[in-house]
């Protein structure tokens, strides 16, 4: 209940054996903090895009038409080499 009733106002830090392994907080805090990093990777996205990236509905075309296995570094032979 106390961990609860503090995490209200402020993240509360879990440890164990003097370690921190958690943080418990407000779900409007969660709901906040996971809008930001969503807008985060959009910002990111969108970027990428105007720098010529594919988008994921693009790469999913590119690889399901088999232009990518053109490219020697991202053929299927290669990534199986790699890996």
């Amino acid at each position: 209940g106390q961990y609860l009733d503090a995490c209200r106002t402020e993240p509360v830090e879990i440890e164990k054996n003097g370690r921190k392994v958690a943080v418990l907080m407000s779900w409007e805090e969660y709901t906040h903090l996971t809008s930001l990093e969503d807008a985060l990777w959009l910002a990111r996205a969108e970027a990428a895009s105007k720098e010529g990236h594919l988008s994921p509905e693009e790469s999913l075309v590119a690889l399901r038409s088999g232009s990518a296995s053109e490219d020697p570094d991202v053929s299927p032979t290669a990534i199986k080499k790699r890996a």
